[in-house]
């Protein structure tokens, strides 16, 4: 039975185990079970620990599919997990050791997804209108597969910072809009035209990462427009079929307030000072 995770905020901080469960509405448990019921938190949403603390850092829109280790032998994370890994070494050491990166570019730089993945995302009315298909089970199959891709990138990322041979975060990026002011010869502001109060101005799109104000202006902006159409998360949007419309209606929001394109997120991955250094030596005496 899946959990709630409309009590859950990106950023709560929740002061124990038990405090959690009743948010999620689970049963509390111990032992063994207990720990299983953590792990499978994992596939709704990413949190970190501060002693006995829980730190919401990410809700997933669509949780991971729950896959039967008897029926399967393993888990899809297990059966790729290994390769993912060697594949992310190999990266560290193309690139001195640190990335820095959205998710899109390991999932092409490991060939888990080929180049019209990403395009035909961004088209999705167009591809659904040329291949007649309800765009409800297009937008449907991109976040399965993305979950589900995320979800093997980012165990990959676990283990290798299990063995300490990594480590790792999710930094909030925003694609923004900068705007500069155009200045004549005499350095003050240039005009549109004669008689025109209008400045002129030069925009241009970049990528940088998220200050705290507009981490927090895309938060709120999507809490308010959830509960001014009544829905308690991303998931129920996705259901209803309405994520396109959602998602041009945030984004015209945040561009007014704060030239903001949309938000996503990077992986800061840097390897551990102690296999930096074996490596490094293995390298001088090769």
């Amino acid at each position: 039975m899946g959990i709630k995770t409309e009590n859950l905020k990106v950023g709560l901080v929740v002061k124990n185990y038990r405090e959690l469960c009743k948010l999620l509405g689970a049963d509390i448990k111990d032992g063994k079970s207990k720990k299983l019921q953590v792990k499978d938190w994992e596939r709704y949403f990413r949190f970190s620990r501060d002693g006995n603390k829980y730190i919401i850092e990410e809700i997933y829109e669509v949780p991971a599919p729950k896959l039967d280790k008897r029926k399967d032998g393993n888990t899809n994370n297990n059966r790729y997990g290994s390769i993912v890994q060697e594949l992310i070494v190999d990266l560290l050491l193309k690139n001195t050791f640190k990335l820095f990166a959205p998710l899109t570019f390991f999932l092409k730089q490991f060939d888990m997804v080929n180049i019209n993945y990403n395009f035909c995302d961004d088209k999705v009315p167009k591809l659904a209108k040329l291949l007649k298909i309800n765009e409800y089970n297009i937008y449907e199959f991109y976040n399965i597969s993305r979950g589900n891709l995320r979800g093997i990138f980012e165990t990959a990322l676990k283990r290798l910072e299990k063995i300490q041979f990594i480590k790792w975060t999710k930094v909030p990026m925003v694609c923004i809009t900068q705007v500069k002011t155009e200045t004549n010869e005499l350095n003050t502001l240039k005009l549109q035209g004669k008689g025109n109060t209008y400045v002129r101005c030069i925009g241009n799109t970049i990528h940088r990462k998220a200050n705290p104000d507009e981490i927090r202006l895309v938060r709120k902006t999507e809490e308010r427009l959830l509960n001014d159409r009544g829905y308690k998360n991303i998931s129920q949007v996705i259901l209803a079929g309405k994520q396109p419309d959602f998602r041009k209606e945030l984004q015209g929001i945040l561009f007014e307030k704060g030239n903001i394109d949309y938000m996503y997120y990077n992986y800061e991955i840097y390897m551990e000072d102690a296999a930096y250094e074996q490596i490094s030596k293995e390298i001088d005496t090769y």
